[in-house]
């Protein structure tokens, strides 16, 4: 755990990945919920990359691509719990381009995907 004072947030890695949570909201119920999350990931990678497929943004930004290709490229996310009840998935490492970010904002179950953002 690393606390970031110049912009108070908590920065763990779970599961191999980066996840932050703001100090002002951390609580223990918060960080538990937070493991499940993680751990849920890799199950539901699937419907995230469905979801960005169906959604249409990243092949407005980045041409077609199969499912299989999207799932690859988008390599390890980054999380960010904004609250109790959602949080971002950021893919900062994405090999679609050396520009863009990737972020898909989510309820704390992964299959309650509200937005998809491509920054750059």
């Amino acid at each position: 755990m690393q606390n970031n004072y110049l912009d108070d947030d908590i920065e763990y890695i779970m599961e191999t990945f980066s996840v932050t949570i703001n100090y002002r909201i951390f609580s223990e119920a918060l960080l538990e919920q937070t493991k499940t999350l993680i751990k849920t990931y890799p199950t539901a990678l699937d419907a995230i990359v469905q979801y960005l497929i169906d959604e249409g943004s990243l092949f407005a930004c980045f041409g077609e691509h199969s499912k299989e290709d999207v799932t690859k490229k988008l390599c390890e996310p980054s999380f960010r719990i904004l609250g109790e009840g959602w949080g971002v998935i950021s893919y900062l490492n994405h090999t679609f381009d050396d520009i863009h970010i990737i972020d898909v904002e989510f309820g704390m179950q992964l299959d309650q995907i509200q937005l998809v953002s491509i920054d750059g």
